[in-house]
């Protein structure tokens, strides 16, 4: 055993700090092999070692450093002259002092708190506050310029700012979409609280809001058409024969009315219903080019007569002799609320898949740069080969996987193309990667509303869903309702 021995020849002292050049620094016994990644070397090569290097004195009088080994190799990769040191000890090679040695290191390594989002807003905010601007704060304190912009939108919202600087969980990319509803008070509060007590729901709450916002622009826009035209606006018509919708109206004489002359009608009404349009990630109309376009569910105006009968029109479902009602003519109250809910039901659940499909979608982007597959991906592959061909070989899923993934479209090969000319030089778990791309284009091209509506446990969507899921993706409530075993007809 050896002992600890006390240097009189060294001009360093215990309890000292002294700026020496990293050259002259020994560099033994510790608990990891030190690599300065090139961040740490960017900043020491700008601002120097910010923190003092820990040593110990050596029985030949030199400094060993203790703590600090990966601050001493960007010094001397960047060249700097010296560095700052302190000095805590003699070096103590006994178990004992090997002992303190290992934990000391293994504590300064991990024993670390990262910035929190508050923590990174305020630098920001005090870097902008002495006039630099977003490109200075990229260049001179090295930070990435998503970054800077994010922290410049939160800081431009009270809610957001606030909320990050209260909160240390959230990231201040999710405190950057609570700055989207900043006059929004509910999904603002909505937000926050999926932040910090759900954070894996979060991006499915937030992409149903900007969904929601859209919707609710258009019908904001329609329903003041409406106004100014005088039109009587009502909820969406239940089943029965109370309202008429314009295209059953009829004359007595069974001939089609017009909008145009229905258009004075004391029983003209119009309400809301929901159709598909092509819109681009604002929610303007898109074409078949448009980057990021999607097929979302917006309203439009449907006219009626309320009362038809009575304003001298009759309904289309009835026959002339005045029988023959429709079923849904027929149902009692309690149908007609049993109908009402279905309805409602299947209106939530469409619309919440729309926006889980924007989430999705980019999760798989994401999962697309991977170094490696998720595990489970070879067993994911052979069910995909032997269970759902149909799916792979679906003439929607060429189409879906360059879109999803970022494919240019070269032709008929394109696909093939991209995936074998980066085969060329990629491993084996990149090359697995590679492999479910075009499944998971095809699996997503096939995940439409009806997803949700039939049996998860036996359907190709239910197995693709439940993949993704053992893979981190955060599976949105109605995906979830998509891989079990509930159906609605």
């Amino acid at each position: 055993m050896t002992t600890k021995t006390a240097t009189t020849s060294s001009i360093y002292k215990s309890g000292q700090s002294y700026h020496v050049p990293p050259g002259q620094l020994v560099l033994e016994r510790n608990i990891r092999e030190a690599k300065p990644d090139a961040e740490l070397l960017a900043s020491v090569k700008t601002l120097g070692v910010l923190q003092p290097i820990t040593a110990v004195i050596g029985n030949d009088g030199r400094l060993i450093v203790r703590l600090g080994h990966r601050r001493t190799l960007a010094a001397l990769e960047t060249k700097r002259p010296t560095v700052p040191v302190y000095v805590v000890d003699v070096d103590d090679t006994t178990d004992a002092g090997e002992i303190s040695r290992v934990i000391a290191q293994h504590d300064e390594n991990t024993q670390r708190a990262g910035l929190t989002a508050g923590d990174e807003l305020h630098v920001v905010e005090q870097l902008a506050a002495f006039g630099l601007t977003a490109d200075q704060m990229v260049d001179q304190a090295r930070l990435g310029k998503d970054q800077v912009d994010t922290a410049l939108r939160v800081s431009a919202s009270k809610v957001a700012a606030k909320a990050a600087a209260k909160y240390s969980d959230v990231t201040l990319e999710q405190m950057a979409t609570v700055a989207e509803f900043e006059d929004d008070d509910e999904t603002v509060k909505a937000l926050v609280v999926a932040a910090v007590q759900e954070p894996e729901t979060f991006e499915h709450l937030a992409q149903r809001a900007r969904d929601d916002r859209i919707r609710n622009a258009r019908r904001d826009q329609l329903l003041a058409e409406l106004e100014t035209a005088g039109v009587k606006v009502i909820e969406q018509p239940d089943h029965g024969p109370e309202v008429t919708p314009m295209h059953r109206l009829r004359t007595e004489a069974g001939k089609e009315v017009k909008e145009a002359a229905h258009a004075k009608c004391p029983g003209l009404v119009a309400w809301f219903r929901d159709v598909f349009e092509w819109v681009d990630p604002d929610g303007n109309p898109a074409e078949a080019d448009t980057p990021g376009r999607r097929n979302l569910q917006m309203p439009t105006i449907t006219y009626g007569c309320k009362n038809a009968r009575k304003h001298g029109h009759v309904d289309s479902w009835y026959s002339s002799s005045g029988g023959g009602k429709p079923a849904a003519a027929d149902m009692s109250d309690k149908e007609r609320e049993k109908a009402s809910k279905q309805r409602r039901l299947v209106i939530d659940n469409n619309q919440a898949w729309d926006a889980a499909t924007v989430v999705r979608r980019q999760w798989l982007k994401t999962l697309a740069s991977n170094r490696s597959a998720p595990k489970g991906s070879a067993a994911f592959l052979a069910t995909a080969l032997v269970s759902d061909q149909g799916v792979i070989t679906h003439y929607k899923a060429a189409d879906t996987t360059r879109e999803v993934f970022g494919i240019k479209n070269t032709g008929y090969r394109s696909i093939e193309a991209h995936i074998l000319k980066e085969l060329k030089n990629a491993t084996e778990g990149r090359a697995l990667v590679l492999a479910l791309l075009p499944v998971l284009g095809a699996y997503e091209s096939m995940a439409d509303r009806s997803a949700w509506r039939q049996d998860g446990t036996q359907s190709h969507a239910g197995r693709y869903l439940r993949f993704l899921e053992s893979a981190g993706y955060p599976l949105s409530d109605v995906e979830k309702f998509a891989i079990s075993s509930k159906r609605v007809s």
